[in-house]
């Protein structure tokens, strides 16, 4: 049976093969080695509704659009950004927005884009910072020393904490979520590199109409506000936070406040970008977002 006929019969409750990697807090393995985070709460969430299963599918991040074109998987969503990609996938979405930012250990003497200049930068590979430090069309973005792509998120953090590299390029929500769960401390740059829209992509030649459903059911996730709880739930369970709150003895209690801070933080700035994004979509921002 192929795809297309996987999908129409839905009488069977097709499965929709979901590409990603480990991407905390978008994607990541709970404690039962079951994946779950944002991207994948939505994902679930929106073709449940659509009358369809989901599969998580971990995939070279790297092969993503060669493994979504052959049909293997059926849509990539992990924190993609839909910044300059309009064309190469069919999107739906974006559905939350989200922040491109430069990272440093905190003595670095690195305050601002400009700094970089001759600086080694990690970012990982085939991702939206990594094309702005190559093509260097940002005025703001200096000429480096050294641009190292790493194939892993977690490796690009390794490099800078071993102070390998000057300085990291990620996804905003991803470092916060990095410093969380490895109890570290990095300083993000005030001025970001970007703020993009985060999508679904499907092959271009797809015209199942798969893409065109998840669009409005992740619009009516954002009316009925089921985007929003998910969101706060997914903050609320990544790394245990009520296990942080239990555990509230032997000295602990300077932990347990920082966790939940930190979470609750998290919470506001993740609800924050998600209710300014949507109101962006009604502005100019919208229709260049939206034009396949």
């Amino acid at each position: 049976m192929n795809k297309a006929d996987k999908v129409s019969d839905t009488t069977k409750k097709p499965v929709i093969k979901i590409g990603s990697d480990n991407y905390p807090p978008y994607n990541f393995l709970n404690e039962d080695g079951i994946p779950t985070g944002i991207d994948v709460e939505l994902a679930t969430e929106a073709f449940r509704r659509m009358g369809y299963k989901t599969e998580i599918v971990q995939i070279n991040w790297e092969k993503k659009k060669e493994l979504v074109e052959s049909g293997k998987i059926d849509c990539i969503m992990g924190c993609f950004s839909m910044e300059g990609r309009l064309n190469d996938y069919r999107w739906a979405g974006p559905y939350i927005a989200s922040r491109q930012v430069v990272a440093v250990n905190e003595n670095s003497d690195i305050h601002k884009l400009s700094d970089l200049k001759g600086k080694n930068l990690a970012v990982q590979s085939t991702t939206k910072p990594e094309g702005i430090f190559l093509k260097r069309t940002d005025k703001r973005i200096p000429k480096l020393g050294n641009l190292i792509s790493l194939g892993h998120r977690e490796l690009i953090y390794t490099f800078l904490a071993k102070g390998y590299v000057d300085a990291v390029a990620v996804h905003e929500e991803s470092i916060i979520q990095y410093m969380k769960d490895y109890d570290t401390s990095f300083r993000i740059l005030k001025e970001p590199l970007m703020v993009v829209g985060i999508g679904a992509a499907f092959a271009k030649n797809d015209d199942r109409g798969i893409c065109e459903q998840m669009n409005q059911k992740l619009e009516e996730m954002h009316k009925d506000g089921t985007s929003l709880k998910i969101i706060k739930n997914i903050w609320m369970i990544q790394r245990n936070i009520w296990r942080w709150m239990i555990l509230d003895i032997n000295g602990r209690e300077k932990a347990k406040r920082f966790w939940i801070v930190a979470s609750l933080l998290g919470i506001c700035m993740l609800s924050l970008q998600f209710f300014v994004f949507f109101i962006r979509k009604k502005t100019k921002l919208r229709k260049e977002w939206w034009r396949l």
